[in-house]
């Protein structure tokens, strides 16, 4: 068996009870905390860490335009973000904080919006180190004048396009998958 000791701070020592003797990690990247008797104490899985072959990822991605117009608006620097408005995104820059919200929520939280916007999932779990994988996306709305504005989050890419195009940005991407499964 392929074991491999780590410390016990690669589990959240709020969630382990006793004294930690170890921690180990098979490969399928289950960790186990054993308390000074070997006994179980702890057991959480590690996230993968994602595909990274390009060929891969625009194949077998399969994009989703997901319900709801979304808009961006900022907040300044100190500024704590209201319970109500629920981001999606949020980003925290010397400037101000950017958020993106529901179009509907910003509106009833009295916000100053811009870029309406709907969100496409790109359904593949993408490694954070995957090079050329947004560029390829982008480039292919690109040629069909479509601005986008990507997310990268641990298990997928987000695509904001402008709401009155996000159809055509679908089909767009629906179209580059299905030519890199030929």
């Amino acid at each position: 068996m392929d074991v491999q000791v780590q410390s016990a701070t690669n589990l959240d020592k709020s969630t382990l009870q006793g004294e930690v003797e170890g921690v180990i990690e098979n490969r399928r990247g289950v960790f186990r905390a054993l308390d000074g008797n070997h006994r179980l104490i702890a057991q959480r899985k590690q996230p993968m860490a994602g595909e990274t072959d390009l060929k891969q990822l625009l194949a077998a991605m399969t994009p989703e335009l997901l319900a709801g117009v979304h808009v961006f608006t900022t907040l300044p620097p100190d500024a704590p973000v209201p319970d109500r408005l629920q981001p999606v995104m949020l980003f925290r820059e010397r400037e101000g904080t950017t958020l993106i919200v529901l179009e509907e929520h910003a509106k009833a939280a009295g916000l100053k919006t811009v870029f309406r916007c709907r969100m496409l999932t790109l359904n593949i779990h993408s490694s954070l180190e995957a090079v050329g994988f947004l560029a390829a996306i982008t480039a292919r709305l690109a040629t069909a004048g479509i601005g986008v504005n990507p997310v990268s989050a641990f298990y997928h890419d987000h695509l904001f396009v402008p709401a009155d195009r996000a159809e055509e940005a679908l089909e767009l991407l629906l179209d580059l998958a299905e030519e890199n499964r030929l």
